[in-house]
């Protein structure tokens, strides 16, 4: 899990038992909220996987990943052209776009990085440690 959220403690976010990227984590938090996401930008592999797992919303590559930190950008002219037209194109069909709302009530599962992060996780109310490195809610 790259890009928004810190890959640095979370290994694993599951929602209500289904593995959920990032682009998914963020549409359905939208969602929730009774936004549609109408548009997925950055790098290659953050648009394929918002593609694979959420395939109604457009994407626009602004970057070719290269590895965790590093990527190869495109000029700052063929960026700024790509997401204006994506915006453009988002934008037309905003009214036809549906919020992703999740069946409740939702479980969220976090497979951590580091054992004391999950150990502090289970000291929450309603949180459930269920090994060394997860916790679940609720």
């Amino acid at each position: 899990m790259s890009h928004t959220l810190s890959s640095d403690l979370f290994q694993e976010v599951r929602l209500n038992g289904a593995s959920a990227s990032e682009a998914v984590i963020s549409a359905a938090i939208a969602g929730h909220h009774g936004v549609p996401v109408i548009l997925f930008a950055g790098d290659d592999v953050a648009v394929e996987e918002a593609g694979r797992d959420l395939p109604a919303v457009p994407g626009v590559v602004l970057k070719h990943a290269c590895g965790t930190y590093s990527a190869r950008h495109l000029s700052p002219h063929e960026t700024d052209q790509r997401l204006r037209d994506a915006v453009r194109g988002a934008l037309a069909v905003v009214g036809a776009a549906r919020p992703l709302r999740l069946a409740g009530p939702i479980s969220c599962e976090i497979r951590l990085r580091t054992r004391l992060v999950a150990e502090w996780l289970a000291y929450l109310a309603h949180v459930e440690r269920l090994d060394a490195f997860t916790a679940r809610y609720p």
